[in-house]
């Protein structure tokens, strides 16, 4: 079972308000999820051999963790942002160094689906 998690919203302008009222571990939670599905997405992008979308894909879903609001905070919402943006630049490495681009492949996808079962 992949893990989930329960939030509300509230529209507003005031950036203010928003970073007042932010909930930077779920915040976190949604970044993390977010780039699991990159990581779905290179994966996908392995399989149809392009190889080097697989890696933009990866590149992308870096830079948007490392934007996150959450990335910069202590405890445990920053850390799950930012161990997440350090598997993402494991799996850019793999790709790089592994000559067998299907066993760089099946390893991305078991971290990645270790990283989504998490709760």
């Amino acid at each position: 079972r992949l893990a989930s998690c329960t939030a509300s919203a509230t529209y507003t302008a005031d950036k203010g308000e928003v970073d007042k009222r932010r909930d930077l571990d779920v915040q976190a939670k949604a970044d993390v999820a977010l780039s699991t599905r990159a990581v779905d997405r290179a994966t996908k992008a392995l399989d149809e051999g392009k190889d080097e979308e697989a890696r933009a894909i990866l590149g992308a879903a870096e830079v948007r963790l490392n934007e996150s609001a959450a990335a910069p905070c202590a405890g445990a919402a920053g850390a799950a942002v930012r161990e997440q943006s350090q598997r993402l630049q494991e799996y850019k490495v793999m790709l790089e160094q592994e000559t067998d681009g299907r066993r760089a492949k099946k390893k991305i996808q078991y971290r990645n689906y270790q990283t989504q079962k998490k709760k």
